[in-house]
């Protein structure tokens, strides 16, 4: 999946599931800068077939850190 920033600001990312036993987020949060875009890979384990959600939050802010 790939998030893009179409504003002038800096937007905080964080991807949420319904069952973090099923789903592998990398990366799960980030920032993503002006103009740029961020790659998300979403992997669900092998398992019966349910309903589930994927919730993507962001928001702008005036800077990030980096880990």
């Amino acid at each position: 999946m790939s998030i893009s920033n179409d504003t002038t600001t800096i937007q905080a990312v964080k991807i949420r599931c319904s069952d973090n036993a099923l789903f592998r987020i990398t990366p799960p949060m980030g920032c993503i800068q002006p103009k740029e875009t961020l790659n998300v890979t979403i992997h669900r384990t092998h398992a019966p077939i349910k309903l589930d959600k994927l919730i993507v939050l962001a928001v702008a802010v005036g800077s990030c850190l980096s880990s």
